[in-house]
């Protein structure tokens, strides 16, 4: 990542390291160095659950002990360090929406957590944060890989139907879109930001 960003530094140095277990990267000499470095580097760590565990048959107990106790297990290292992004092992969750807000918000001897959002198992990419259809209990993500619906399909996709990609316009305050999909957009999740539309001239689209 560091190598990729030296030689592409508009890039950015962006990523989410998402772990479980008392030995999350197999050298338990180098923990809390390499948590820290994570960190310092502006990059981000999230939940992955205690033990990888399937969250969709724990009882609501469990599901709250996996995720409270993985983030007891981070602040022994990073007391002062928030994580709030679940990634659910297998993407499996509950069925049932009694048990499945205990994903986002729950305790366990102690430790209260907040999540505020839950990746599915990675096979294609997320619709925009504003689009109607986004949903923050279930983020879809690609994987990086060559294989069928990694990242080089996707890529290639994209190259072949370049209006089905968002493309933002640098301007953080204010969300553009083409004028026929205004429909999509969600304005309950604009906040502050100001919509704006254009009209794409199919002449020289």
């Amino acid at each position: 990542l560091e190598a990729f960003n030296k030689e592409h530094n508009d890039f950015g140095l962006e990523a989410t390291f998402f772990l479980y277990g008392e030995n999350p990267f197999r050298q338990k000499e180098l923990i809390e160095y390499k948590l820290n470095y994570i960190v310092d580097k502006g990059m981000d760590i999230g939940n992955h659950t205690t033990g990888h565990d399937n969250l969709s048959g724990l009882s609501e107990n469990d599901i709250q002990k996996t995720i409270a106790k993985n983030i007891n297990y981070i602040k022994q290292y990073l007391p002062e360090y928030e994580m709030n992004i679940l990634s659910l092992p297998y993407g499996a969750r509950p069925k049932s929406e009694e048990k499945r807000k205990y994903l986002f918000n729950g305790s366990f001897d102690g430790t209260v957590y907040n999540n505020i959002g839950a990746l599915a198992v990675g096979w294609k990419p997320e619709y925009s944060s504003i689009h109607k259809k986004f949903d923050y209990k279930y983020i879809h993500r690609v994987h990086g890989s060559s294989e069928e619906f990694g990242i080089r399909y996707w890529l290639e996709y994209f190259d072949k139907n370049p209006s089905k990609r968002y493309i933002s316009d640098g301007d953080k305050d204010t969300v553009t879109v083409p004028e026929d999909l205004k429909e999509v957009v969600d304005e309950n999740k604009l906040g502050e930001k100001v919509l704006r539309t254009y009209m794409i001239d199919e002449k020289n689209e």
